[in-house]
This record gives C-alpha cells, sequence and structure tokens, in this order.
C-alpha cells in the first residue's frame, strides 16, 4: 500500500531528534488513522489490540479512547517485525497476548511490555485459543507476506510457548483467514480461507490473487490435522466469507457467502444456518458481510455489511442486520447513512470511512472477549478503526479527536500507522506547518502541530483518484519570498 520515499524534510527532522536530550519527551502529531490496519480483537477484561502492516501492534485500555504502540521495530520489547496480521488473546488471563507477523509469533505476558517469538518465519494469519482449553492454540502460516508458498497450521499444547506442525497438506494452496475452534471439542479447527474481490492483499501477484479469490471456502479439519472436509454452504462450493460457531450448542453454525460467477466476481450473498455441525445449510437471509454473535445471547445473531457503506452510506443493503433469539426473520439494526444518527466516520468522509479489511472479509470485524455485559462490535479497514459498544446501533471512530471545528481540526489518538514523506514549516508565518503523508495526503497545522486539518482538495483534483480523500505526498515545499504559496 505504501511506496517509501526518502525526502531532504525527513533527514532533517531526524538530525534535529539526535541532538536533543536522551530524555526528552515526544509527542505524536498527527491526524491519526493511516494504512493498513490487519486485525482487530478484545481481551477478556475489554483491552483492545489492533495490528497493522507498518506500525506494530497498537493497544487501548480505554475502549479506543487512546491507543499506545506496542511491540513495534525500536521499542526494545522483542517484536523483530512491524507487519503485524492477526492478533490474539488469552482467555484466562489479559496479560497474555499474541501478535502473528511476517517473522512468525510473538507472546508477551506482561500486556505488551516485552515479546518473544514463540514461533519462527513464516507470515502468521490467523491465530485462535480453544474455548474449552486455554492451553491449546492454533495458527495458520503462509510462507510470506507477498506469496502462497506452503501453507500450515501449526498447534500448541502449553499456552503458545511451544508449536508444532498440525497439518500442512491444505488441498488449495489458499490463504487462512480465520481459525475457529469448535467450542467444546478442542481437537477440531474450522478454517476461512481464499480472499475477497481485491485479493487477499496489495502485496500478492495478480495471478495469486485470482487464485485467492477463487477458493473462499470453510473447512472442517480433524484427525490431528490430517482430514480436511468442505463444510460450506452448497456442498462447500458457494465462496464463504465469514463463520461462526454458537458456543452453548456448537451444532448451529452461521455463515455468510457471496455470489460468484466466472464472469465477474459481485458483492450479493445470503445467509446460512447449519444444526448439525455444518453438514447441511439453510438459507435464511439475502445479505453477506461479516458476523458478529453476541458472547452472552449467542442465538442473537448480526450480519454487518462491510461492503455496502463504502461509497454508498443509504444503500438498501448496507448496515448491521439482526435477528433476535427465537426469530426467523430479519431486521436492519443501523446503517451508516441513516437520517439523525449517522455513524462517526472521524475525519474522513462518511462514504470512505466505513468498508472491508484489505486483508479478506472476516478479519474486518472483532469482538471483545467478554462475554457478560458487553455488546461489542470492532472493524478495522484498509485505514481506520471504529467501534460500537451498543451491538450495532451506532459506530464511533477510534482513531481520532476533533480539537475544533469550522473547519474541522484533528489530533491522533495514537492509532496512527502512518508515514510521513515531507514536513515544511512556514517561514512567513509562526505556527503553520504542512505534512505530506503516504495514503492521508496534505495536511496543516496552524497550531505547531497541536492539531491538523485535511487540505486535500477534491475541487480541483489534487489528489487525483482519491479525490480529496487522502493520496501520496511526497514533497511540500514553500516559496520563501511568498509565504502564502505551497507547492506539493
Amino acid at each position: 500500500m505504501h511506496s517509501f520515499t526518502s525526502s531532504l524534510s525527513i533527514v532533517l527532522l531526524l538530525s534535529i531528534m539526535v541532538v536533543c536530550r536522551a530524555d526528552a519527551q515526544w509527542t505524536p502529531q498527527n491526524p491519526g488513522a493511516g494504512g493498513a490496519f490487519t486485525s482487530i480483537a478484545a481481551g477478556p477484561t475489554g483491552i483492545l489490540l489492533a495490528g497493522s502492516d507498518l506500525g506494530g501492534a497498537y493497544m487501548s485500555t480505554d475502549n479506543g479512547a487512546s491507543w499506545v504502540c506496542i511491540g513495534s521495530i525500536g521499542s526494545h520489547s522483542g517484536l523483530a517485525r512491524s507487519h503485524v496480521r492477526s492478533v490474539a488473546f488469552a482467555p484466562t488471563n489479559p496479560a497474555r497476548m499474541f501478535l502473528g507477523t511476517d517473522d512468525g509469533i510473538y507472546r508477551t505476558t506482561d500486556t505488551g511490555v516485552g515479546f518473544t517469538r514463540v514461533l519462527a518465519d513464516g507470515y502468521t494469519t490467523a491465530i485462535a485459543v480453544a474455548p474449552s482449553d486455554s492451553n491449546t492454540m492454533y495458527a495458520a502460516q503462509s510462507t510470506s507476506y507477498n506469496d502462497i508458498g506452503t501453507l500450515t497450521i501449526y498447534t500448541s499444547a502449553n499456552k503458545g510457548a511451544t508449536w508444532s506442525v498440525y497439518s500442512d497438506n491444505e488441498p488449495d494452496s489458499t490463504r487462512i483467514l480465520k481459525l475457529v475452534v469448535h467450542p467444546t471439542d478442542a481437537t477440531i479447527v474450522y478454517a476461512v480461507t481464499g480472499g475477497d474481490d481485491s485479493g487477499i492483499n496489495p502485496f500478492v501477484s495478480t495471478t495469486n490473487k485470482r487464485r485467492f479469490e477463487r477458493n473462499p471456502w470453510l473447512y472442517r479439519i480433524t484427525n490431528d490435522g490430517s482430514t480436511w472436509t468442505k463444510r460450506g454452504p452448497g456442498g462447500g462450493a458457494d465462496s464463504v466469507w465469514d463463520v461462526a460457531i454458537h458456543p452453548i450448542n456448537p451444532d448451529v453454525m452461521w455463515a455468510t457467502t457471496r455470489k460468484d460467477t466466472a464472469a465477474a466476481l459481485d458483492k450479493v450473498g445470503d445467509v446460512w444456518k447449519s444444526t448439525d455441525g455444518g453438514a447441511n445449510w439453510t438459507q435464511k437471509f439475502h445479505r453477506t458481510g461479516c458476523i458478529a454473535m453476541r458472547q452472552d445471547t449467542p442465538d442473537t445473531v448480526r450480519v454487518v455489511n462491510v461492503y455496502a457503506g463504502s461509497h454508498s452510506p443509504s444503500n438498501a443493503t448496507a448496515g448491521v442486520w439482526e435477528t433476535l433469539a427465537g426469530s426467523a426473520t430479519w431486521s436492519r439494526r443501523s446503517y451508516p447513512g441513516e437520517g439523525g444518527n449517522p455513524w462517526n466516520p472521524g475525519w474522513q468522509s462518511l462514504e470512505e470511512a466505513y468498508g472491508k479489511s484489505s486483508y479478506g472479509i472476516a478479519p474486518t470485524i472483532g469482538q471483545n472477549m467478554k462475554s457478560t455485559g458487553r455488546d461489542d462490535i470492532l472493524w478495522v479497514t484498509a485505514q481506520f478503526a471504529y467501534r460500537s459498544n451498543d451491538g450495532g446501533d451506532t459506530f464511533a471512530n477510534a482513531f481520532t479527536n476533533e480539537v475544533s471545528s469550522g473547519p474541522s481540526k484533528w489530533l491522533t489518538r495514537g492509532l496512527e500507522n502512518v508515514t510521513v514523506a515531507s514536513i515544511y514549516a512556514s517561514e512567513g508565518t509562526s505556527g503553520l506547518l504542512f505534512q505530506g503523508y503516504h495514503d492521508l495526503g496534505i495536511w496543516r497545522s496552524i497550531n505547531s502541530g497541536a492539531s491538523w486539518e485535511n487540505v486535500n482538495s477534491s475541487a480541483d483534483s489534487l489528489t487525483g483518484s482519491w479525490e480529496g480523500h487522502g493520496g501520496n505526498t511526497t514533497t511540500i515545499l514553500g516559496d520563501w519570498a511568498q509565504p502564502s504559496i505551497i507547492l506539493f
């Protein structure tokens, strides 16, 4: 997603940092967000973890009001890579967390203060803990982030301290997006494979993207990893986007699919229910997206359409759809463009805010592991993070704070997977700063960085195909003789 361009301004900034006192306090000065966020989850006490492809992992202990970067390169926490593809928690110990990177799996037992690599090499796309036995874990790895290579599933019997091969005979040469362990039998694992209409991630070759897209299936893995059985709707032939299992009655499963033809991939699909562990399925509703099963009342099931809200927030299929316990009908709980109660997009426009993850449909939505009294839905997109504390009635941004309005000025909450490509300080106006980013375009501060204003313009097409919603600004230069003129 990002290209990395050196600029004189970055060199100068780094030079300034070198001569500063070692005990100087540095604070983030950017609007927040970035790209791309890869996954999100919440632990048993409500701690949030979000993975990113550049900045490592971010942790929040206050429900997304603020974030700290943990485990990034240079933080001396033991993480050797900053591309974090998957995150996971131990259900019985909130201090034990796991990060799946492009260099294996890292484990912390002190809430992110220090990490130890417990599984070397490989691109770890999914990690899951068995609900019935917290000692048992599973993880899926591909050879690298930009190639399919060999797919291997590993297992751990000691809370992720050590790992061994569970299965390396996956039949379709694809990538695993999600692992779900059977709620009462830790020897049974379900895997959602494949991708979405954009491929698994932007670094995979076009040929491999198409292969990923054609293999979005649901597998049931048994017999110590030796048996892979397709268990999706339509006898395993339909394209599966997401799956959820009832935590009390595991014979009940829900899946979402999309319609897929050889000519084109569309975004229309269905919600399916199985009452026999996935052997047979019944179509229940003509919508698709990610599944959010309420933890303390699992007969309440939500489907979040992570496609339709992007670019058309009032679309008839957009939003959160819900069926209640004992009900055979579905209703729309909320949608992004709902009058009088719009979802909060942060500094982005509503049309560009709510969408899918860049790394597959299934990782887009996360939920809170704390089951009692929580009804949270967590959401990461290619650039942003959002949260709902009311089961999808409303969503709020989790990456930025509006410092002032008219025009709006913003400051990060600490969730800032950004690459700064250029910085310019005005010679003629005190406190006037400009920053150029990959993906976020150009931003201006009139108060020495205390807050930032989005100055990307769609009217004059300064950001090209981004149409004012971001862009790549690699160079900013001011005219010293005419301080009001800025070139970028």
